[in-house]
């Protein structure tokens, strides 16, 4: 069931790049202020456990920190989002054959898609897509 999961994932992600064009561009730097990701429930892969009420944060282009809210530092200032409610995945890398599923991780690519439903409760919540983020940067939706 979890291949069919992912397999969707994809398909709905080069759907959704073709819409929204060429990652942006730029590079990672300390310098730049974090957005945090808070409250939101992290499905990341197919043999890890889901994080609950997670914190992640993302400075320029990489994930900087991932983990519980009890257990993770938020930062002061950049912007915080409110991911009460919405499920966090990783985006696929669209311009290899066969792409892989990605894991949301302290140091990876800051490539993520929040749902508003669950799609381990129903694969059907893969289309509830609220927002992509490519390269560090939230696309705009259609």
């Amino acid at each position: 069931m979890q291949h069919v999961l992912y397999r969707f994932l994809i398909s709905a992600l080069v759907m959704l790049a073709a819409c929204n064009g060429s990652p942006p561009t730029g590079l990672h730097t300390t310098d730049d202020p974090p957005l945090t990701i808070l409250g939101a429930k992290v499905i990341n892969g197919p043999s890890a456990e889901p994080i609950d009420d997670a914190v992640v944060v993302i400075r320029g282009t990489i994930i900087e920190t991932i983990g519980t809210r009890a257990g993770t530092p938020v930062p002061k200032g950049g912007t915080i989002v409110d991911g009460r409610g919405q499920i966090l995945i990783a985006a696929q890398t669209l311009d290899e054959p066969g792409p892989t599923f990605l894991s949301i991780e302290t140091g990876a690519p800051a490539d993520l898609v929040l749902l508003s439903a669950d799609p381990l409760v129903n694969i059907e919540n893969l289309s509830a897509i609220e927002r992509v983020m490519q390269a560090g940067q939230w696309l705009d939706t259609p």
